[in-house]
């Protein structure tokens, strides 16, 4: 039989989202799976760089002219591009990523008769919206779309919880796949430590705690500069990276200044290779807003850091309520400064934590564990269509 044929559509090219849909691709198309992806590249220039690795891999791409906010006029000529592209008969699957690309994409599959359509909402825009009428906008939008969904595809139990007290399904209408990291993180050395640090100029005694992610409001920069400085005042060796770039990055750095952390604190920008820093860490710590299940957290998990972390989305489930990590208030700088405070002075419990966090990535959160549910997912749905199982290779 003809392996299955998957349409990936996303309108999200950037952070986790862009992470997922480039792992889920590659992951298809290694299954025999014939992958499309049909994307906007308005998000992350980066973004280019997946579509050589796509295309190099036999991956065909088509570019969208989507854009992220609501847009009738712009709206339409993405609906009519997709429409030309995706053809009765097409695909077995249409899998939708995000906001945008979830509404066109399952109207696209909707018309298109295509027997799967999955949606991965990479967190419903409602569940964070702060604006009330925008809030409830977005929430009706997905109520129209739901009957167009055979399942939404979460990375958490928290975002199928938004999602079934939506009303958009029932929650047999849900499945939950947590994000996966390829085997690979789990290969960083611990002997390029003293590399690292010497590239941040944090040299012994130095306790050095980094982040990363896009410098937006989400990710909790600000509570995380309020919770180093008082920190600072009870670990005075404390030195924080944060790494990433984003719309916030002038404010970080005048806040860095007015609070006095010039010292302390350095914005280093985008981390290209991950492995060059990564060991010099002491801790991992993410202080976001809210989130699905960040990949950053996972990368830090793999590579052996004790982590502190917000108690947001899956972050809780994925450090087993404090076992693998441990778990803080969002928006508590108090909180997160004692949390620092403590580890700073405990190395082995930093190591303990450590051993932890890197067993339950390796258990739980492999890529390959990822795609592997996905391709399981596809298959007992079209089963359930009528269409008998593929005979993709499997990994």
């Amino acid at each position: 039989m003809n392996p299955r044929r998957v349409a990936l559509i996303t309108e999200a090219t950037a952070g986790g989202v862009r992470r997922h849909l480039a792992t889920l691709a590659l992951g298809l198309k290694e299954c025999g799976m014939e992958v499309t992806v049909f994307a906007a590249l308005r998000r992350d220039l980066a973004f280019g760089d997946d579509i050589r690795r796509f295309r190099q891999s036999g991956i065909p791409v088509t570019v969208v002219p989507m854009v992220r906010a609501l847009s009738p006029v712009g709206d339409s000529v993405a609906l009519l591009a997709l429409l030309r592209r995706i053809r009765p008969g097409m695909f077995d699957v249409v899998h939708t990523h995000s906001s945008k690309a979830g509404f066109l994409g399952r109207l696209v599959g909707r018309l298109r008769g295509v027997p799967v359509v999955v949606h991965s909402p990479h967190l419903f825009a409602f569940s964070y919206e702060r604006h009330s009428l925008r809030r409830a906008l977005y929430r009706r939008l997905e109520r129209i779309a739901a009957p167009w969904t055979t399942r939404y595809l979460c990375v958490c139990e928290q975002e199928k919880t938004h999602g079934i007290e939506a009303e958009l399904g029932g929650p047999d209408h849900f499945c939950v796949i947590p994000n996966g990291i390829p085997d690979s993180y789990f290969e960083i050395s611990s002997d390029r430590r003293e590399e690292g640090r010497v590239r941040l100029g944090a040299p012994p005694p130095t306790f050095l705690v980094g982040t990363a992610g896009r410098l937006t409001e989400q990710k909790g920069h600000r509570i995380l500069l309020e919770a180093a400085a008082r920190a600072t005042a009870e670990v005075p060796q404390l030195r924080l990276v944060i790494a990433g770039e984003g719309p916030l990055r002038n404010s970080l750095e005048r806040e860095i200044c007015q609070r006095g952390l010039a010292s302390v604190c350095a914005l280093i920008g985008r981390v290209e290779r991950w492995e060059r820093w990564v060991p010099a860490l002491d801790v991992f710590v993410l202080p976001s807003l809210w989130e699905g299940l960040p990949y950053a957290l996972l990368e830090a998990m793999a590579a052996g850091l004790p982590v502190v972390a917000t108690r947001t989305g899956g972050i809780e489930d994925v450090l087993e309520g404090g076992k693998a990590g441990w778990v803080v208030p969002p928006g508590n700088a108090g909180a997160l400064a004692d949390a620092l405070v403590k580890l700073a002075r405990d190395e082995a419990l930093r190591k303990t934590l450590g051993q932890s966090a890197r067993r339950r990535a390796w258990d739980c959160y492999r890529a390959r564990t990822m795609v592997a549910r996905h391709v399981a997912c596809y298959e007992r749905l079209l089963l359930f269509k009528g269409m008998r199982p593929s005979v993709g290779r499997q990994r």
